[in-house]
């Protein structure tokens, strides 16, 4: 898998700037804004010479690749809402959709994010620099709204960021939305062999996944007269959720997401069961 010693700032300076009108759109859908950014020109990222707003506090957008990630700083000044550090279900999961997208639109193709988080710090810089110093970065500035307000794109940064603020003090408020899976906690004696993963050896396989937005059946008289222009009708309701199949299927539904100019789904529930109507036989 592709990393970021396989591709060059330019690289990542071009996706950044082919993809600003799809980062804007994500920002403003996550915090009900209406915002243009505008790609900066990049320079050598120091923790000394940081900008100012970055001492304070904000949200970190990061992408993790490997064991080093691509950060973007969002200082509380740019102004973020109120409740960026104590988020509900739905705002939490809008902040779970940012980092989704911008892990898509702020990295090249080749370069697959394996985990995006967002966190919210009281002082960004100290988050960034906590992992330890790295080693050779680059920052790109990008402006909003054409004023004084920035956030920063920085990377690649030591991964630990992504996992830094579970370390932090309590008195930081995170709101964290990890993709990996949890780890049970271990019930093993000291000296004993590692658990086995029954899954183990079918990780690595690809399953072919549907999503389903309706079905009925039609009349075959009907099929053969359909022609360009026809429409047909469902009577499924526009704002009910949309259906995940694996191997026919459903293991789990969710709504529909626009990332950049893509179409994806955001998971509402796994495991779904249909639930059946009772019948009262006669």
């Amino acid at each position: 898998m592709a990393d970021f010693s396989s591709t060059t700032v330019e690289g990542i300076v071009s996706i950044c700037c082919e993809n600003s009108a799809a980062i804007a759109e994500s920002l403003n859908q996550c915090f009900d804004t209406k915002q243009t950014l505008t790609i900066g020109e990049p320079a050598d990222w120091s923790s000394d010479d940081a900008p100012s707003e970055l001492a304070g506090p904000g949200l970190l957008v990061c992408c993790r690749v490997g064991d080093q990630s691509l950060v973007c700083a969002i200082p509380a000044s740019l102004p973020l809402p109120e409740w960026y550090t104590e988020p509900g279900d739905s705002q939490r999961a809008r902040l779970e959709t940012l980092a989704m997208e911008w892990s898509m639109n702020l990295l090249p193709p080749d370069i697959e994010c394996e985990e995006f988080t967002t966190t919210a710090h009281d002082n960004l810089l100290t988050a960034m620099t906590q992992p330890g110093p790295a080693e050779s970065a680059t920052m790109l500035p990008v402006s909003v709204d054409e004023d004084q307000s920035r956030l920063w794109i920085v990377w690649p940064l030591p991964a630990a960021v992504t996992a830094s603020a579970s370390a932090e003090p309590s008195r930081e408020k995170v709101a964290e939305t990890a993709v990996e899976a949890p780890v049970a906690a271990s019930t093993n004696t000291p000296g004993a062999p590692p658990p086995v993963d029954p899954l183990a050896r079918i990780r690595g396989i690809n399953v072919p996944v549907i999503v389903k937005l309706a079905e009925r059946r039609i009349e075959i008289d009907e099929l053969l007269h359909l022609c360009p222009g026809t429409i047909v009708s469902f009577d499924k309701p526009c704002e009910d959720l949309l259906e995940l199949m694996v191997s026919n299927q459903m293991y789990a539904r969710g709504e529909a997401v626009k990332i950049g100019e893509k179409f994806g789904i955001k998971i509402s529930e796994v495991g779904y069961v249909p639930r059946r109507e009772p019948r009262i036989l006669s």
